[in-house]
């Protein structure tokens, strides 16, 4: 457990250092929507999503019997940072007023609480700009074919049949007490798992995985992101901030 601490610690001042070298910054006139995005980004959170996509590149050179070169570990953390910025946009949304209106968000005042509704939206709604623009720049991910595929696996996760979807269900039938353990689940996988299993798939579009491990990993990688959404409705009923 604690060999897992130090690397999940490690993984994320990894990702911090990237997203504190390219994410935006700046003294003009949009200044304020750079440090916001910052805010919710560098030396914020866990970073799990991230340390996946890396862990599932390793776990896959191991077993395929090959050494990441060092481009490919920097395509790793460039693709886990993309993700990591993914995942703050869609808290900064979800902490809104208009969604599940949450003053504190990993121990510190949410985007809008520090900033405004209007900041905190476009901070959002930047980072998923950021994120895309770091993809298709050959200067971080070198094979055209792979980066547009990322691009499309990556859209289909967050979008309407994805993460959005989930949080759009989960928004319309919060208050409902009757939902079916299937819909419980397809809530649960779209919300959380679309994005936790999209990190082991950009990991093994990267490793040129065959379809049989890449179609194993993404199962493992869905079920936890199930387990992860459960935990974390069970401590929205009783959980406190520590």
């Amino acid at each position: 457990m604690i060999d897992f601490v130090d690397k999940l610690k490690k993984n994320s001042h990894e990702i911090d250092r990237f997203l504190d070298k390219y994410l935006p910054f700046g003294n003009g006139l949009n200044a304020k929507l750079f440090e916001a995005m910052r805010y919710s980004s560098i030396r914020s959170g866990k970073k799990i999503r991230a340390f996946l996509v890396v862990e599932s590149g390793k776990f896959l050179s191991a077993i395929n019997s090959k050494h990441i070169s060092k481009s490919k570990y920097k395509e790793l953390i460039t693709i886990a940072s993309v993700i990591e910025a993914i995942h703050s946009y869609s808290l900064i949304h979800d902490d809104l007023p208009a969604m599940d209106n949450s003053p504190t968000r990993r121990g510190k005042p949410s985007n809008h609480i520090e900033y405004n509704d209007h900041t905190a939206i476009l901070a959002g709604d930047a980072l998923v700009s950021w994120a895309f623009e770091i993809i298709g720049d050959s200067n971080f991910i070198e094979d055209p074919q792979n980066r547009a595929e990322i691009c499309f696996v990556l859209a289909k996760a967050i979008g309407p049949n994805g993460m959005i979807g989930g949080q759009q269900a989960d928004m319309d039938f919060k208050e409902k007490n009757n939902l079916s353990l299937k819909e419980i689940e397809w809530i649960q996988n779209h919300k959380t798992g679309a994005l936790i299993s999209c990190c082991s798939h950009l990991a093994s579009i990267l490793l040129d995985a065959n379809e049989c491990q890449k179609n194993i990993l993404i199962k493992y990688a869905n079920n936890i992101g199930l387990a992860f959404q459960i935990a974390d409705d069970l401590l929205d009923l009783d959980g406190n901030e520590e």
